[in-house]
């Protein structure tokens, strides 16, 4: 593997233990094209290596450089995207080294690297190239060129030290930590407190308030006293069978012959719900079991069903979630209706153990339901922050089109994994104008409805720009006619397709358009970045033209994090996406969710047309 830690104006070649230095010195803008024509030319026949660079400048005058010669490099510069590593990324929400900021020269400087010339910045390298140009003075140059390199080499002093941090975890490192490893403790907060001197562990065990209730004021307090009896009367004999079962054995597992006996009798207390069509209320099942003991091979065993039952039924389980993901009732509200509704005393920790369970269960419906939608020709994607105990710049992706939903959950908001979950993908994908979404290769749309809230939140702020308003009215009159056509005959290509001329007409215009304003060379700027992905819809059967879409599957998880707020963990927030993904997939086929997880069926597509076709 070949690494090139770049900068703009230079770059340090490693290969095994060779290195190699390379500066692009340009005397004059004339000369641009033929040192990039030497950088092309240096990547050439190299198979194997990996582009460094920290933040996205270096990218963006490649792609500056490209536009600006009518994408004659466009190959070149989609190759070297494609090997390109940007390590700042690792900064800004994964790693957090004890620095004030995420600048390469303080997190360098910080393990240990030194530039030649200390306390330099960017702009002393900006007063260095002026000295040049003003009187050609070879020693501002030759500075200039060495702060260049020296920032290679510090950029790759870092990349190696992110290698290591692996491995420094593994083996628990005391300069190397996990932020989940790290807790602030407060005397203000809920939750078990550990104190620093073990006796007042001790002591504070003695002031929980069920210890002091049930311990200390029932043998004083008379009111206290009737209560704890009155809950006692409650909840005794509340597990009644409503029916009861036998698991015997018809052979030993170990012998495969019948001659068995039962040894020891044992029995087995599940607590259920019996969901009606009219109603709902507990069931209580006893299964009668015990140990078994084998004549043929004198040996003893509990039968493999018996021993897999759990305490806890698949409806009460079923019921939990829909509840859950449904209504977002929290688990603690689900404890407390379960008791008082039930009768069915069950803890916290125990409802959290279903969402493991059943997420595990319908891990291959959620890989079922992310297929179908990679796998088809639209797309709508949206993200949304997160609000995780663990990873505090955690986000949501949402994709779905108008049959299916998914949520996957991301340390932060880059992009780069969209490559390969989109790799095969050949439709059109509908996003709003986050740049993260231009690395994608396919057809793109971008949403109309956001880029007209922005025209029209500008409008209101500058009522006096006269060019930005005729400009606004333009492109207005222009959309509304084609959103016309689509409310009268749909989504149609052959009904859309006469207004390709009016589009042209109006990129014509726009383009050689010279405005005064800064509002009006903005927005010109950006409708030209994006004059593919406008009116993509018009050459397409069933694309919309809005990602409203993808906004209105995010609502339901919106309502999640506002009700756990911080409180849920990666781990668990990935599993109640898997939950909430069926739980969208179903509502968007017209399947009832409840009936879904009552069926025992793991394919949402296979249990529609046994169901509803």
């Amino acid at each position: 593997m070949v690494y090139f830690p770049v900068n703009i104006n230079s770059i340090l070649v490693k290969s095994g233990k060779t290195i190699n230095q390379y500066s692009f010195w340009a005397d004059s803008v004339e000369q641009e094209a033929g040192i990039f024509e030497r950088l092309f030319d240096l990547l050439t026949g190299i198979k194997q290596y990996k582009i460094l660079h920290y933040g996205n400048y270096e990218i963006k005058e490649l792609e500056k450089f490209n536009k600006k010669h009518d994408e004659k490099y466009k190959e070149n510069i989609r190759i070297i995207k494609s090997k390109s590593l940007n390590v700042l990324i690792f900064f800004i929400s994964n790693i957090y080294p004890p620095v004030y900021s995420n600048s390469l020269k303080e997190i360098a400087n910080w393990l240990g690297f030194e530039w030649f010339e200390k306390d330099i910045d960017g702009l002393q390298a900006i007063a260095w190239r002026k000295e040049w140009e003003l009187d050609q003075n070879n020693g501002a140059k030759e500075k200039l060129i060495q702060y260049n390199m020296e920032d290679c080499k510090a950029l790759f002093f870092v990349y190696k030290w992110l290698k290591t941090l692996k491995t420094k975890l593994k083996r628990k490192n005391n300069n190397v930590a996990q932020i989940k490893d790290y807790h602030i403790e407060t005397p203000y907060k809920f939750g078990k407190t550990d104190y620093s001197i073990p006796v007042f562990n001790e002591i504070n065990k003695l002031a929980y308030f069920d210890y002091q209730r049930t311990k200390i004021f029932l043998q004083t307090n008379s009111r206290v006293k009737k209560a704890i009896s009155y809950e006692n009367r409650i909840y005794k004999n509340v597990n009644k069978p409503n029916k009861t079962l036998f698991i015997k054995p018809s052979r030993c597992p170990f012998c495969k012959q019948s001659r068995l006996k039962i040894f020891k009798e044992k029995s087995k207390i599940v607590l259920d719900l019996k969901l009606m069509q009219s109603g709902i209320k507990k069931w209580v099942i006893k299964y009668n079991s015990g140990q078994y003991y084998c004549s043929s091979c004198s040996k003893y065993f509990t039968p493999a069903k018996y021993k897999k039952l759990s305490s806890y039924g698949n409806s009460l389980m079923n019921w939990m979630l829909y509840q859950h993901v449904k209504y977002k009732i929290t688990f603690e509200q689900l404890v407390e209706i379960l008791t008082d509704v039930f009768n069915i005393r069950i803890s916290l920790t125990q409802l959290y153990g279903f969402k493991e369970i059943l997420a595990k269960k319908y891990n291959y419906t959620f890989h079922e339901i992310k297929r179908s939608i990679v796998n088809g020709n639209l797309i709508h994607a949206d993200e949304t922050k997160a609000n995780v105990r663990d990873i505090p710049n955690g986000h949501i992706w949402v994709f779905t089109n108008m049959e299916a939903v998914f949520y996957l959950f991301k340390p932060d908001r880059t992009s780069v994994f969209l490559d390969v979950l989109l790799e095969k993908f050949n439709g059109v994908i509908i996003s709003d104008f986050y740049s993260g979404y231009d690395r994608l290769n396919c057809v793109q749309q971008k949403c109309l409805v956001h880029l007209i809230r922005d025209m029209n939140e500008d409008l209101l702020k500058y009522p006096a720009n006269n060019e930005y308003k005729d400009f606004v009215v333009s492109f207005g009159k222009l959309l509304k006619r084609i959103i016309d056509t689509v409310d009268k005959y749909g989504l149609q290509k052959k009904m859309l397709q006469p207004y390709k001329k009016d589009i042209l007409v109006f990129y014509s215009n726009l383009e050689n358009a010279i405005y005064k304003t800064e509002l009006m060379n903005k927005y010109k700027k950006r409708f030209m970045k994006n004059s593919e992905k406008l009116f993509a819809f018009i050459d397409y059967n069933n694309i919309p033209w809005n990602n409203n879409n993808a906004e209105h599957a995010i609502r339901p998880f919106a309502k999640y994090r506002k009700m756990v707020k911080n409180q849920t963990t990666s781990i668990g927030l990935k599993r109640y996406l898997i939950l909430l993904s069926i739980f969208q997939t179903c509502k968007y086929m017209g399947v009832d969710f409840m009936k879904f997880l009552q069926s025992g069926d793991k394919s949402i597509e296979n249990h529609y047309r046994k169901h509803y076709e």
